[in-house]
């Protein structure tokens, strides 16, 4: 019981520390705009796909 109880505690030492460790990465574009865009040319899009209902069913859907 007590090999097990060091087995978890050293688990779950070693995913908080990757975690901080991950969080402490630094952000590698450089001249990115302000607004979210990430610059010129970005291809990135958002989209909400909602069901038959549409968005303004009272519902799931208007939460949303």
């Amino acid at each position: 019981m007590n090999k097990k109880k060091t087995i978890l505690s050293a688990l779950a030492a070693g995913l908080t520390l990757s975690t901080v460790l991950a969080a402490c990465g630094g952000d590698d574009n450089e001249g990115s705009s302000s607004n979210g865009e990430g610059g010129e040319g970005s291809d990135f899009k958002v989209a909400m796909v909602t069901d038959t209902g549409g968005v303004d069913d009272k519902s799931f859907n208007q939460s949303a």
